[in-house]
C-alpha cells in the first residue's frame, strides 16, 4: 500500500470514528481539551491565537476561543483563499456573528467585517490546527487540501503550532510524505505531547 494510499484509509475510518462519537461525548471532550490548552505554557503567555471553526465531528473550540478574547489575546481565524493558502482575521467578542460559510460550507470570518491578522512580533503567538489524527511525535494528518501544511511550512519565527483533537485521534503509526508538516505539540483532553 502507497502512502496516499494508508492516508485515504486512516482519513476513512477517523472520519468514521468522528461521526459515531457521541454529542454529549464530544461536549465533554471539548471542554477538558479547551481547558488542557487553556493550561499550557502555549496559551497562557501567547498574546494572539490563531484558531479554526470547528466542523460539527470536531472539537468545540468556542469556550476556548471566547476565553482567549475576554483575557484580552487577539484571536484570529482562517479564510481559505482560492490560492490554496490560509489567511487568518481577526476576531472579537461577537465573532460568531461574523461567519459565513465557504465553498465547502466550512463556517470563516466575513473578511469585510473581520480584518486581516497582523502579527507584529511584539508578543508570542498560538495557532491550533485541526487534523483527522496525530502522532505522539507531533505528526499530523489533515483533510487533504494543504491548507494547514502550506501555512505551517512558513509560519512566522517564535509562533507554536499545537494539533487539538479527541484522544482516540491519536496514532502510532502516522503515514507522512515529504511536504507533511511537524507540529510543536499536540494536545488532547487528557494528555499534552
Amino acid at each position: 500500500m502507497t502512502i496516499r494510499e494508508e492516508k485515504a484509509s486512516l482519513r476513512r475510518v477517523m472520519r468514521e470514528r468522528l461521526l459515531s462519537f457521541g454529542v454529549d461525548e464530544r461536549q465533554v471532550g471539548s471542554e477538558a481539551l479547551a481547558a488542557n490548552v487553556a493550561a499550557s505554557d502555549a496559551y497562557r503567555t501567547c498574546t494572539a491565537v490563531l484558531a479554526f471553526v470547528s466542523l460539527p465531528s470536531e472539537p468545540d473550540l468556542r469556550l476556548l476561543l471566547d476565553r482567549a478574547i475576554t483575557e484580552g489575546k487577539r484571536v484570529g481565524l482562517p479564510v481559505c483563499r482560492s490560492d490554496g493558502t490560509l489567511r487568518f482575521h481577526e476576531v472579537g467578542p461577537a465573532w460568531q456573528e461574523h461567519m459565513m460559510k465557504n465553498r465547502w460550507g466550512i463556517a470563516e470570518p466575513d473578511p469585510v467585517s473581520c480584518p486581516p491578522v497582523q502579527l507584529d512580533g511584539q508578543g508570542s503567538s498560538l495557532v491550533l490546527v485541526p487534523g483527522l489524527a496525530f502522532s505522539p511525535r507531533c505528526g499530523r494528518l489533515g483533510r487533504g487540501k494543504g491548507f494547514y501544511d502550506r501555512f505551517l511550512a512558513g509560519k512566522p519565527a517564535g509562533m507554536i503550532s499545537i494539533g487539538v483533537c479527541f484522544d482516540f485521534q491519536i496514532v502510532a503509526d502516522l503515514p507522512t510524505e515529504i511536504h507533511d508538516v511537524k507540529l510543536d505539540a499536540v494536545i488532547t483532553p487528557s494528555v499534552r505531547y
